[in-house]
């Protein structure tokens, strides 16, 4: 294997979207690396998620590789949600949450920096994330919403690959449940569940400059991301 799971671009030749490494030795990795020009991977995965999925190579690629971990999509908490309404607040909540590690995550785009995010999966932490770079970039709602749902088609692979890699840690009868067909939503990556997440953005923060604001970032910084993202748009 030389790809990575539910990969595609997000802003042309800058941001880019992914599950974890699955099934990559470093050569792989150099390939993967140079095929994106990718100068940064912002992974969004904790600790115990990362030793199982490692990252290989990239450091001898030249690749920076920023620790930015947010709140785990598979925690019990997680897999009790009902509803794509119940999703999309979650969404919500880990941007209220980690909103220092959203900015360290973005921060090599204020400099151009081919990007790279992912998560496990590729879909609820990255999509928050991917989210804002569309909203930055000026992406219309439909555009960003697409981008989230397109993940649906590949849900398959990434939980082919999940289980496999964490069949060790996770309990047997909570890994059968992820891979059934009637799996919790967490699973699924449903268009409302985004939608709540962007009206969420809007009513709460005003819109994604409001958010960046109430990070504190720099407005020099928050300037220089919004224009890179605009510009590679044209």
């Amino acid at each position: 294997m030389t790809e990575l799971l539910n990969s595609r671009e997000v802003v042309p030749g800058l941001v880019y979207r992914s599950a974890a490494p699955y099934g990559l030795d470093a050569e792989d990795v150099h390939t993967v690396v140079n095929a994106l020009a990718l100068g940064a991977v912002a992974d969004l995965r904790g600790p115990r998620e990362r030793v199982l999925v490692p990252w290989l190579g990239l450091e001898s690629a030249g690749v920076e590789l920023l620790d930015v971990a947010m709140v785990a999509s598979a925690d019990d908490a997680a897999l009790a949600l009902q509803t794509p309404q119940d999703l999309g607040e979650l969404y919500l909540d880990w941007l209220d949450l980690k909103r220092e590690t959203v900015v360290r995550a973005l921060s090599p785009l204020a400099s151009g920096t081919p990007l790279l995010l992912h998560c496990a999966a590729g879909k609820d932490r990255t999509g928050v994330l991917a989210a804002l770079v569309g909203l930055l970039a000026g992406h219309e709602r439909e555009r960003i919403v697409a981008d989230y749902t397109a993940t649906a088609a590949n849900m398959g692979q990434v939980k082919a690959a999940m289980l496999q890699a964490y069949r060790e840690v996770v309990p047997s009868e909570t890994l059968a449940h992820l891979a059934e067909e009637n799996a919790p939503i967490i699973m699924s990556a449903p268009a409302e569940a985004m939608e709540v997440f962007l009206d969420g953005v809007e009513q709460h923060y005003g819109g994604v400059g409001g958010f960046l604001n109430s990070t504190h970032l720099h407005p020099g910084v928050a300037a220089a991301l919004r224009g890179r993202l605009r510009e590679v748009q044209g």
